[in-house]
């Protein structure tokens, strides 16, 4: 089985799991055909994939997506706060901890 295969895999036998899920609970949430999940889920090295639309439609309803980069080769992203300049004079005059909880706050 190839890594996309087995990051589809991963993604939804976790997300089942997690919630509880069955696949046909999963598919009339995301309202997609259930054997677009059973198919795949039955033989993820030969059945057919989940198109990108009906991925895109069980992504949101569980809240994840699959993972299809290495964490050790692609580290997640991290998001970082856009500042304006009176605020970064500001964050600059704050010590350690008060510099923390303004970047937490900022990144709300």
């Amino acid at each position: 089985m190839d890594d996309t295969r087995r990051a589809i895999l991963r993604w939804m036998t976790g997300v089942m799991e997690a919630q509880g899920w069955s696949a046909g609970a999963w598919a009339r949430l995301a309202e997609v055909t259930p054997t677009n999940i059973t198919r795949f889920l039955r033989d993820p090295a030969r059945g057919s994939v989940p198109s990108a639309e009906t991925l895109g439609r069980l992504a949101r309803v569980a809240g994840s997506e699959p993972r299809f980069l290495d964490d050790a080769a692609y580290p997640a992203v991290a998001r970082v706060p856009l500042l304006s300049v009176e605020q970064v004079r500001d964050f600059l005059d704050l010590g350690r901890r008060a510099g923390e909880a303004f970047i937490a706050a900022a990144l709300t």
